[in-house]
């Protein structure tokens, strides 16, 4: 029941196939030391005990909720989570991440400190499978108006950030067409208001072979084709006639044409030409005005060259001389 007076805040939780790794992030939202919370979980079709962990917790704060895998990654089952909330606000909890128990306590505080700001985030602390410290996040978040740095590249980690749910009706739901879910939302809340941080690391941010950044690493044309998507998807929020929108858009494309050749330089070296061709392409059509510039067409001409004479050794191996 809602104390009179109290915060609420909604938790959300989009679960799939990590029931182990789920028990662990639910039990740190429930020991916040701000209680006033309700924690809803999506199960986006998992076919593991994720329902049995949140019934074993026998909380009426924690509401489970079930629908088929909508093939999103997350998203959708995210996005159906923030619209059953209730909440003053809405806290982001990925399932195999976990808080500090005064994480959303001292989020809030800051908050009120600051009623302008429509967003709080923490730093994070990196861990790994186990759930052993890894390393930090350096404490460089921007802070205030913050739209042009984010256009820049994501600077927040979606378990750390939680925002006014009113913010809601003004910015939309991203969809999957957005590229980066999460830089998306940010990008969108940073255009309508200011963003706090919590200096302190009340956040754990897990990183594994099942996570999506490990997946991300292994894959320079997936994370190519997010991030371009995701700042194509921002064009219409640049401020008129504004010049540093369109200076740090133009650096971010440059950026992603980048991704595209390192990818394309990659394959080549494996000793494969497997859409190498396609990435090339993509490169030109973010960035034209540099890519298609002569000194940039020697360069990554001749890395593509090297690459692929490597890929070509590598692939017949070292010769066996016979008698």
């Amino acid at each position: 029941m809602r104390l009179s007076g109290a915060v609420l805040v909604s938790v959300v939780v989009p679960a799939f196939n990590e029931a182990a790794y789920l028990r662990e992030a639910l039990a740190s939202a429930l020991a916040q030391t701000h209680q006033v919370l309700e924690i809803i979980v999506i199960d986006d079709g998992s076919t593991d005990d994720t329902r049995a962990v949140c019934e074993s917790f026998a909380d009426p704060r924690v509401r489970y909720l079930y629908q088929s895998n909508d093939g999103t990654r997350g998203l959708g089952a995210r996005n159906r989570a923030m619209l059953a909330a209730s909440g003053d606000w809405i806290a982001l909890l990925d399932q195999d991440d976990r808080w500090h128990p005064d994480k959303i306590e001292r989020q809030l505080a800051l908050a009120a400190a600051n009623t302008a700001a429509g967003a709080v985030f923490t730093l994070v602390n990196f861990i790994d499978g186990s759930g052993q410290f890894v390393r930090r996040q350096p404490d460089d978040a921007p802070q205030g108006e913050v739209f042009h740095q984010l256009l820049s590249h994501n600077r927040y980690y979606a378990s750390s950030g939680m925002f006014k749910r009113s913010l809601l009706s003004v910015i939309g739901l991203p969809g999957e067409s957005v590229g980066l879910a999460d830089w998306h939302l940010w990008l969108s809340i940073a255009r309508h208001t200011p963003v706090l941080v919590v200096c302190e690391y009340l956040t754990d941010y897990r990183e594994h072979v099942q996570g999506y950044t490990f997946a991300l690493q292994k894959s320079l044309d997936r994370v190519a084709c997010d991030v371009g998507r995701t700042l194509h998807g921002q064009r219409h929020r640049w401020h008129p006639g504004c010049r540093e929108c369109r200076r740090t858009w133009q650096r971010s494309m440059r950026a992603v044409a980048e991704l595209y050749l390192r990818h394309a330089r990659a394959v080549l070296a494996g000793g494969s030409t497997a859409g190498v061709g396609a990435s090339v392409l993509s490169a030109v059509q973010f960035a034209p005005g540099w890519v298609l510039r002569p000194w940039v067409v020697i360069r990554e001409g001749w890395g593509l060259l090297r690459s692929g004479l490597a890929g070509l050794v590598a692939r017949r191996g070292p010769r066996v001389r016979s008698g």
